[in-house]
């Protein structure tokens, strides 16, 4: 399946769902990221202009990955939520005709991941062509009230997706490696292994394109709790 990983910033999408790309792509899947932005207006990093910095980081966490990376030129902290940019996202959706999509959870306190989370959503219910989800960024302070009904184990890649995170220099990336690894391994509580990614996929009390991914895949039914599925269960 063709899947894509929208990501507001480099370093989005790996630390919210680098561990699913490893296993989709392991499993024969096709995964681009999409990167909405790799710079702040006029910003420059060491005397070097931010985009090229944050580009080869996010094609360095790309290649360690396994997906191919692509970027948009929006501004960081500038990104808008109108016809236009709804077009835009459009636009590249209908290019790589994707069966999944994966965003992030809208209900976040940083605006640019609100408007990443929002635009695809919008095209989604204007066609519901493809299978949408979200996944979730430092929980608690970026992304709020974040309800999973899909769990990926990660156990066995989370080494590389650690690498990933770390290609990012520019951004802290041990920081980013310590909360994320609290993260996957509460989600692993949840889903009995030792790390774990957690995602929303939309209409997921039903089969979705998503289940049939992985055998593995774990889903939270609201009636009964977790059940560890098959397809041949469904």
């Amino acid at each position: 399946m063709k899947i894509v990983v929208l990501s507001a910033h480099p370093d989005d999408g790996e630390t919210g769902a680098g561990g699913f790309c490893i296993r989709a792509v392991e499993a024969g899947h096709d995964v681009t990221i999409v990167h909405m932005s790799s710079e702040r207006r006029n910003r420059k990093i060491g005397g070097v202009a931010e985009s090229e910095v944050r580009t080869a980081e996010g094609r360095e966490a790309a290649r360690i990955l396994g997906v191919k990376v692509e970027f948009m030129s929006y501004f960081m902290g500038e990104f808008p939520a109108t016809v236009e940019s709804s077009g835009e996202i459009a636009g590249m959706l209908k290019k790589h005709r994707p069966e999944i999509v994966l965003t992030q959870w809208p209900v976040d306190s940083h605006p640019d991941h609100q408007v990443a989370g929002i635009l695809p959503l919008r095209f989604f219910i204007w066609t519901q062509k493809f299978c949408l989800g979200f996944y979730e960024v430092f929980s608690g302070g970026q992304t709020l009230s974040f309800l999973p009904n899909r769990y990926v184990d990660i156990s066995g890649v989370v080494t590389r997706k650690r690498e990933s995170i770390l290609a990012h220099k520019s951004q802290w990336p041990e920081s980013q490696v310590q909360m994320h690894e609290k993260m996957s391994a509460f989600r692993g509580a949840e889903n009995g292994c030792e790390h774990a990614e957690a995602f929303h996929i939309l209409g997921g009390e039903k089969k979705t394109l998503f289940d049939a991914l992985f055998e593995d895949i774990r889903t939270f039914r609201q009636s009964g709790g977790l059940d560890c599925l098959n397809m041949e269960e469904w």
